[in-house]
């Protein structure tokens, strides 16, 4: 079911009403948030749903129900956290990316938001190839939860060839 303007508007006026400086109601991915501690801007994960009378799945929209997931220190948490030695980790990236290809975290910090990866998945939920560069790209499909579908995120590593000394 599709979010129609004026829904969007009602969930921003509850939003505002709370307090929440900024919202995106349709993102299922992280996005920049003002902070309700102040001015400075924060990564988070937003989500927002209807509340809707009765608890009835079609019932008529009551409220807005926003959750903000403090996105920073788990996407860092999951793209650093990959056990590698320290000669892999200087020709390693890892990352994590959102159903559309949208970089949402990596382990150097670059591309966040900004950058877009075309995986070559062939349609599998997980494999491997080598790019045009020669680098080793790794990828899965995040999985979601008990009957939660996921997001339609994949993680990936992706691993530039070790380059040997002499011939």
């Amino acid at each position: 079911m599709a979010i129609t303007d004026e829904k969007l508007r009602q969930i921003d006026r509850v939003a505002r009403a709370t307090k929440i400086l900024a919202i995106n109601a349709l993102s299922s991915t992280a996005t920049r948030c003002a902070s309700i501690c102040g001015s400075r801007t924060e990564t988070v994960a937003s989500h927002a749903t209807a509340v809707r009378a009765g608890g009835d799945v079609k019932g008529e929209p009551i409220g807005a129900l926003g959750v903000f997931f403090d996105w920073g220190p788990q996407s860092d948490a999951i793209v650093r956290g990959v056990r590698m030695s320290t000669e892999e980790w200087e020709r390693t990236r890892c990352v994590l990316l959102d159903a559309s290809g949208r970089v949402i975290a990596a382990s150097d910090g670059r591309g966040v938001l900004d950058e877009h990866i075309d995986l070559v998945t062939g349609g599998a939920d997980a494999g491997f190839y080598t790019d045009p560069s020669g680098a080793v790209v790794g990828f899965s499909l995040t999985p979601g939860y008990e009957t939660y579908e996921g997001l339609g995120w994949y993680g990936a590593i992706i691993q530039r060839p070790q380059q040997h000394s002499g011939s």
